[in-house]
């Protein structure tokens, strides 16, 4: 079989059919993530809430 250019990388040629797949897997893999990550956005960070410490009255000696 004749090489073949990736349309997805240029410069590379691709002997076999399966690499050809495999380059387009990985490529849908990395877009799907990018999607992923734009729908549902950063994972937000979690507010910090003070804790009450009970504080003893001091008295007078």
């Amino acid at each position: 079989m004749l090489p073949v250019p990736c349309p997805f990388s240029p410069g590379l040629e691709l002997t076999k059919p399966m690499d050809y797949i495999e380059q387009i897997l990985e490529t849908l893999k990395s877009w799907l993530k990018k999607l992923v990550e734009l729908l549902a956005g950063d994972e937000p960070e979690p507010t910090l809430e003070p804790i009450p410490v009970p504080v003893r009255e001091r008295n007078g000696r």
